[in-house]
C-alpha cells in the first residue's frame, strides 16, 4: 500500500510543528532585553559603585557602574532569576602607607618626621592643589572616588550574602534598588 505523497508531507510538517512547540513551551527560547533604574541607600541616591547581575540559573551576568545621580543602565541581560550585588567599596582608596612601604596599623610605632632644610624661593607659589583639580592624575581621581563614596552593608557586595533577587522577565525595563 503506497501512501500519497501529499499525506506524508503534510504528516511530517505536523510532527515538525509539534516539535517547534514543545521546545518553545520547555523554554530553549529566552528573551533578552534591558534593565535601567536608581540605587539608593536610606533613600539617598548613591553617588557611585556598580551594580551586577548574577544569575542563578547559569545565564551570564551583567554589570553596570552607578552614576552621580544614582542611577544604572545594563543594556543586555537575559530573561531570567538573578542575585543583585551592589558595591560601592571599589571607590573607598586603599589604606594609606608609610614611607617603609608597609600599611600602617594600630599599635604600630609612628614613623618620625623627616626635617626639610629646603629652602622655599621667594615668590614660590604651590601649583594647583586637590581641591582644584591639580597634583598627581591618580592622587585628584582617589579624591574624586572618596567623594562618591557611600559605605553601605557588606551583605549587599557578594552574590552568596546579597538579600536582592530580581526575575527579569525581557523587554526594556526599570528595576529600582532600594537598599536599607
Amino acid at each position: 500500500m503506497r501512501r500519497s505523497p501529499l499525506l506524508v508531507c503534510t504528516r511530517v510538517l505536523s510532527l515538525l510543528g509539534l516539535a517547534g512547540a514543545f521546545l518553545l513551551a520547555a523554554g530553549c527560547g529566552r528573551s533578552s532585553g534591558s534593565v535601567h533604574g536608581k540605587v539608593t541607600y536610606k533613600s539617598k541616591n548613591l553617588r557611585g559603585g556598580n551594580v551586577t547581575f548574577v544569575s542563578t540559573e547559569g545565564q551570564p551576568s551583567a554589570s553596570a557602574a552607578i552614576g552621580e545621580d544614582g542611577t544604572y543602565s545594563v543594556p543586555t541581560l537575559t530573561s531570567g532569576m538573578y542575585k543583585v550585588v551592589v558595591e560601592t567599596s571599589s571607590l573607598k582608596p586603599p589604606p594609606a602607607s608609610n614611607p617603609g612601604g608597609k600599611s600602617a596599623s594600630k599599635g604600630a610605632p609612628a614613623t618620625p618626621a623627616i626635617e626639610s632644610k629646603i629652602t622655599i624661593p621667594e615668590g614660590y607659589t604651590p601649583g594647583p592643589s586637590l581641591s582644584t583639580g591639580g597634583g598627581n592624575p591618580a592622587e585628584v581621581q582617589a579624591a574624586k572616588n572618596l567623594a562618591r563614596y557611600t559605605l553601605i552593608p557588606p551583605m549587599y557586595e557578594k552574590a552568596d550574602t546579597t538579600p536582592l533577587e530580581y526575575k527579569f522577565p525581557g523587554g526594556d525595563q526599570e528595576y529600582n534598588i532600594p537598599l536599607d
